[in-house]
């Protein structure tokens, strides 16, 4: 039987598109786009092709597109330019790849309601206090653990209003996929993205900065990328992530509606064990493709070994911290105890799977948490 893939928030097969693109490129555009001779310029029109195409998509001047390796350079990218003597804010359901640099700056922790939306009093509450003492504030658009929508927009009038020179800087990871990109990141100052999550070529990253003077490179040699990131520039990545990324944003309302319909089928086949299940997420402002749960009594480890073992390959919170036997940090700052977020299971989907493989999925998740509960 083959096995059924509920991991998409982790990372999304790359699409035959972009991988037939990537080989074209790949094998007639080899040359380093920094050289100056023809296959060299070559190159280069086909990296600055794909940078139009990336800007479009954000709303965004070519100009202000950074391509790196990935969402994790991005944040540390821009947490190092973060003014030393201001504040960070960030909220504590925020990825690693946030959390773990901002810590070891000046940073202010956000706090985070039981629906997995950030507590916007208390964002409030720092605005007012610390002013003009803030230097960046970072907000992650679609949580990865619980699909949750953040209010980016509100964040950023408040932002406007209290703190005027800082930055927002907002994790859109997870939103390619599901929210329109350019209305998304009308309001801020900087993103990122990561080409695997929308089925472009893993090691690739996205990071847009508006303004000039504040980003600080983190990589220093050849000053690539219009000095703020040095390093020999992949064309072939770039236009398969842009074309990828493309593909992306015009499937979002097919995406939505066919992955509304899946998540209802999961869930009709968790009926029989829905007094075993704490469902985490699934309120009106999360993406439908993230379902988020806990099953009290029955750890992590335990479920995912036996989901796997019978085909369905699933998820406990972030991918990243899979291998990890600290509880969900997401949950536990939504409020559930550390023991309830060790039992946390996350099935996450496309929509292009289909009701038969979301039907199969619902099956197995019912009969190993009977199985599991009645022991």
């Amino acid at each position: 039987m083959k096995p059924i893939y509920f991991d998409t928030a982790s990372t999304l097969a790359m699409r035959p598109e972009a991988i037939s693109l990537y080989g074209e490129i790949a094998g007639q555009f080899f040359a380093n786009p920094s050289s100056s001779h023809l296959l060299g310029s070559k190159a280069k029109a086909v990296l600055e092709q794909a940078r139009e195409t990336v800007a479009a998509v954000l709303g965004a001047n070519p100009s202000q597109v950074i391509f790196n390796s990935g969402a994790t350079e991005s944040a540390n990218t821009f947490i190092a330019s973060a003014p030393r003597e201001a504040a960070v804010v960030v909220s504590q359901i925020e990825h690693h790849c946030v959390l773990d640099p901002a810590m070891k700056s000046n940073a202010i922790l956000v706090n985070a309601q039981r629906d997995g939306r950030v507590d916007l009093e208390h964002v409030k509450g720092i605005f007012k206090d610390r002013r003009g003492d803030i230097g960046m504030v970072f907000l992650m658009a679609v949580n990865n653990e619980t699909g949750v929508i953040q209010p980016i927009d509100y964040v950023a009038t408040l932002i406007k209003k209290y703190s005027p020179s800082a930055k927002l800087v907002v994790d859109a990871v997870q939103a390619a996929n599901w929210l329109e990109l350019k209305g998304l990141l009308h309001l801020v100052d900087g993103a990122f993205l990561a080409a695997h999550k929308f089925g472009g070529p893993k090691g690739f990253g996205i990071l847009l900065k508006r303004g000039d003077g504040w980003l600080k490179p983190l990589l220093q040699g050849g000053g690539q990328e219009f000095d703020l990131r040095s390093g020999t520039q992949d064309p072939a990545a770039a236009a398969a992530a842009a074309l990828a990324l493309v593909m992306a944003q015009s499937e979002i309302g097919d995406h939505n509606k066919k992955a509304t319909q899946m998540r209802e089928v999961i869930v009709s086949q968790l009926d029989e064990v829905k007094g075993d299940i704490i469902f985490s997420s699934g309120g009106p402002d999360t993406v439908p493709g993230i379902l988020s749960m806990i099953v009290p009594g029955a750890n992590s480890e335990e479920l995912l070994f036996l989901l796997d073992e019978e085909g369905l390959c699933a998820s406990a919170g972030s991918a990243c911290a899979s291998g990890a036997l600290e509880p969900s940090h997401v949950l536990v700052a939504m409020g559930y105890t550390k023991d309830e977020a060790r039992c946390s299971l996350r099935l996450s989907f496309s929509g292009q799977e289909g009701e038969d493989a979301a039907r199969a999925a619902g099956i197995i998740l019912a009969d190993v948490i009977k199985r599991l509960v009645k022991r």
